[in-house]
């Protein structure tokens, strides 16, 4: 029996790319589908205006019912990692398997198929947290045409309502987990330095909480072998991405299963340690550096923990009440 699968898109100001997310759900046979919408950082006309724009044409989208849609707007700006986090939590109690995209990240065809082919692994093996259309390793150095790679590729994804439940916690219940011995202590010190900023609230983001818990936890994304979704965020609405990244527009390609077979992928998560992340051992010294700064600013302007802006307002709509 095939599981039905969900849509859960994330935005911000980009009514294009919410546009054409949910044209491309609805073209790959999803039904149930699911926008949460961020509230401008600057309130001034321009950004209001972009705003109301979405809201109208999300407004439009309900009108169809020949899908399940809701939608939901934050009552000020939460910024990317609350939205993200509480976004899944929203989309989770009611589904229980679901894609991921941002409005800056725009799927190939193939990555609806990827992810439904995947749902069983996903299921099977307690070490898979998620499933990721994002692949930036050559395709001449990957094992094989699914693996497992240590670090969370976000540009895309999808999980299940159970994994997700095992995800969250990590946000709401902090572990004092220890590395592994295999992890470096250049790898400890760029990660563990960016969790505790995230935890802190002097980063705003949400997915290098999950890489460095994926590292300790020795969980695992589920990725093919080629790049199934292309991130086009570079405009001024932009928070991490930049303009000259190598890996903005990164093409797409078809994806087809040739072999069953799933390998844990060392060489590729080697590959985007050195090559995506770019971990060397200055990180060792800088990141103590950056914890000065903190320290310094803090005495200005101390930023609110992740944990509690964890509990943001949204207004919710609905064209079925009971997906609300």
């Amino acid at each position: 029996m095939q599981k039905e699968l969900a849509a859960l898109i994330i935005g911000y100001q980009r009514l294009s790319g919410v546009q054409k997310n949910i044209q491309l759900c609805i073209q790959n046979g999803i039904k149930t589908i699911y926008v949460s919408i961020d509230y401008p950082r600057i309130s001034d006309t321009l950004h209001l205006s972009r705003h109301e724009e979405i809201i109208q044409y999300l407004q439009l989208i309900s009108l169809d019912k020949r899908i399940n849609f809701s939608f939901r707007v934050a009552c000020e700006n939460v910024g990317p990692a609350v939205n993200v986090i509480t976004s899944c939590d929203w989309f989770f109690e009611r589904n229980n398997y679901g894609v991921i995209l941002e409005d800056d990240c725009i799927p190939d065809n193939s990555f609806f198929d990827f992810v439904r082919s995947s749902l069983y692994d996903l299921e099977a093996n307690d070490s898979i947290w998620l499933i990721s259309g994002t692949q930036f390793v050559p395709k001449e150095l990957i094992a094989s045409d699914r693996v497992l790679l240590k670090y969370p590729q976000i540009w895309g994804w999808a999980t299940s309502k159970l994994k997700w439940n095992e995800v969250r916690k990590i946000y709401f219940d902090a572990e004092k987990d220890s590395w592994p011995s295999n992890i470096d202590l250049s790898e400890r010190a760029f990660w563990g330095a960016g969790e505790a900023r995230a935890r802190r609230g002097y980063l705003d983001a949400w997915d290098i909480i999950l890489a460095s818990a994926m590292l300790k936890k020795k969980k695992y994304t589920l990725a093919s072998n080629c790049n199934l979704v292309t991130n086009i965020g570079v405009d001024n609405v932009s928070t991490h991405t930049k303009k000259n990244s190598i890996w903005i527009f990164f093409p797409t390609s078809y994806f087809e299963i040739r072999s069953s077979e799933i390998k844990i992928d060392y060489n590729s998560s080697d590959w985007l340690k050195k090559n995506f992340y770019v971990i060397r051992f200055r990180h060792q010294i800088t990141t103590k550096l950056t914890r000065l700064l903190d320290a310094l600013r803090a005495r200005i302007a101390k930023p609110k923990p992740l944990i509690v802006r964890l509990a943001p307002d949204f207004r919710y709509y609905s064209n079925s009440p009971e997906f609300l």
